[in-house]
């Protein structure tokens, strides 16, 4: 029976939408089976393809390759926009010629454990509706599919499992588009949980813009870009032991569900972008990852669990230092600083509000109005944790305009002395940044006032030309 679509309509029906009406007919997985096995080309567009399409490694003619022989398809197979009804099965299967499935429907299982694709391999806009394997899932025995050619996996929908473990993919591995206007239109989809473990990607990776549901490439090995830009992980997902040779791209990514795992990773490639990623996972671990190249950062990322934030933004932090990048490394101690804060609060990791603070014990309180509002407004707003210069005299600049407000307003200076609004701007100036009032005087309680000004503006003043000269002279 064909399968159902959630629409109502059978894939056939889907499949063949587009099709003209002569190319509408079926064909027996048996014809298939036998054009193969006689070494001819097989070839066909829009075609139904019924039963089981199984070959078996006896009937076919062997090739030498290095000290084996290996069962091999001597002939392309082209098998475009159709649908197979069966079971697909080459098992230890040598291709010696191109294979193409490309806007295929697999509304069976899938096999291709221990086969090697000696040409361009593609899969483009094809639809994997049961569990496919490129690896067998029977850890005594390795065998694992060989792309030697390049692999075309753009626009193809994974509905359930599907298995890469060990994978080797000689050339570039195509499962997404570099191209920013057409990643999404080209990505690839995985439902169900995705098993790259182990996997080499010698060429270009490409997984922009990819779904995943639970997915694990732990101990894969990329020895080219690998790009994962946009790309959306909505499982756990583990990179545990990965390790990336030169640039890698994870911009703008999503890790979301139980969070992502880069513990023990190795990142040598001189660029390591996890800029604007979002870890609104429950962890997003990079304990004992190494960054080994010149640059790395998490510019804009956002870390639902602040330790897993002050941790990255540590290892950035030093390998920037050693770089001599100042501003990023900056960056990232100042989103370091933040996260201890958060860390120390109550309102960053419970969720608290004042109302509910209020309602706790004393302690609790205290750690709110400590570190969520005292820390949280004059260390990190105010003086930025020393790495803000601009934003420090900003702020001391608004608090100048706001004391000569309440001056003007209420007559803080003797009448005769200032009548103008730039004289009570000067005289808080002169207040906030020397110790003398510059020949105004304070009267009654703005006296007070006026003190707390000196006091505040002084020491911001003090900062800023600390910070300013810090930032500056390296």
């Amino acid at each position: 029976m064909p399968r159902q679509r959630a629409d109502g309509n059978s894939v056939d029906e889907n499949m063949c939408a587009d099709c003209p009406e002569e190319k509408k007919e079926k064909i027996d997985a048996s014809d298939i089976l036998a054009t193969i096995i006689r070494g001819k080309r097989v070839e066909h567009d829009c075609v139904i393809i019924t039963g089981d399409l199984v070959l078996q490694a006896s009937e076919l003619i062997k090739v030498q390759i290095g000290p084996s022989e290996l069962p091999a398809v001597t002939a392309p197979i082209i098998l475009t926009n159709s649908v197979i009804q069966g079971k697909v099965t080459f098992k230890d299967v040598l291709f010696c010629e191109a294979v193409d499935f490309r806007g295929t429907s697999f509304v069976d299982k899938v096999s291709f454990i221990g086969s090697i694709f000696r040409q361009q391999c593609v899969f483009e806009d094809a639809h994997f509706y049961e569990a496919t394997y490129f690896s067998g899932n029977d850890p005594r025995i390795d065998k694992h599919a060989r792309f030697i050619g390049q692999s075309n996996f753009k626009k193809t929908i994974f509905e359930k499992y599907v298995d890469f473990n060990n994978v080797e993919f000689r050339r570039c591995a195509e499962f997404g588009s570099q191209n920013r206007q057409e990643s999404f239109n080209n990505k690839s989809i995985f439902k169900g949980r995705t098993i790259f473990k182990g996997a080499n990607f010698n060429g270009i990776a490409h997984f922009e813009a990819c779904e995943f549901q639970d997915t694990e490439f732990r101990g894969a090995r990329f020895e080219k870009e690998a790009y994962f830009q946009n790309a959306t992980f909505k499982g756990y997902t583990n990179f545990l032991e990965t390790f990336y040779k030169a640039y890698t791209d994870f911009n703008a990514a999503t890790f979301s569900g139980k969070g992502v795992s880069f513990a023990e990773a190795i990142f040598f490639g001189y660029f390591t972008d996890f800029r604007k990623v979002l870890f609104d996972g429950i962890h997003g671990n990079f304990r004992a990852t190494q960054f080994t190249g010149e640059f790395v950062s998490f510019r804009n990322a956002k870390f639902r669990n602040k330790s897993d934030q002050e941790l990255a933004c540590r290892k950035a932090k030093n390998v920037l230092s050693k770089g001599g990048n100042r501003d990023d490394e900056e960056y990232h101690f100042y989103k370091e600083m933040e996260a201890i804060r958060i860390q120390k609060g109550i309102r960053g990791n419970s969720g608290l509000g004042l109302g509910d603070c209020l309602k706790t014990d004393t302690w609790s309180f205290w750690k709110f109005f400590l570190y969520d509002v005292i820390e949280w407004f004059f260390v990190q707003k105010i003086f930025g944790y020393g790495v803000h210069p601009y934003w420090l005299f900003a702020w001391w600049l608004a608090f100048v305009v706001v004391f000569a407000v309440v001056y003007s307003i209420k007559g803080g200076i003797e009448e005769s002395e200032a009548k103008q609004w730039y004289d009570f701007f000067w005289f808080s100036i002169a207040t906030a940044a020397t110790p003398g009032y510059a020949l105004y005087k304070p009267i009654s309680y703005f006296k007070f006032i006026a003190g707390v000004e000196a006091i505040l503006g002084t020491f911001m003043w003090a900062a800023f030309i600390t910070t300013f000269a810090r930032k500056f002279s390296r």
